[in-house]
């Protein structure tokens, strides 16, 4: 995180933590009118972040009781698996 970031405190970088996971891109940019979905991407971000994050999200969702898997295992009983791993990826 510091070899991307730098050396300064995130805090002084980005002033709160959904400007953090929006500068990583694990936000998603969903566009609706009247309702309906237009389009639904995810931008591209810090690559080297972004994998760190998303390996960090799937070995928590693999330990067994953690807060995490448990999170991980509510979002994907009602959404997809790929929905439930950014989510715990911004968790």
């Amino acid at each position: 995180m510091v070899t991307e970031v730098g050396l300064e405190d995130i805090t002084t970088k980005f002033s709160s933590k959904k400007h953090f996971v929006s500068w990583l891109a694990l936000c998603p940019n969903k566009k609706v009118s009247g309702g309906k979905v237009l389009s639904f991407k995810v931008g591209k971000g810090n690559k080297n972040l972004r994998g760190a994050f998303i390996s960090a999200s799937v070995g928590a969702a693999k330990v067994k009781g953690s807060y995490l898997q448990s999170f991980y295992y509510r979002i994907k009983s009602s959404a997809d698996g790929k929905v439930a791993k950014m989510a715990t990826e911004k968790k």
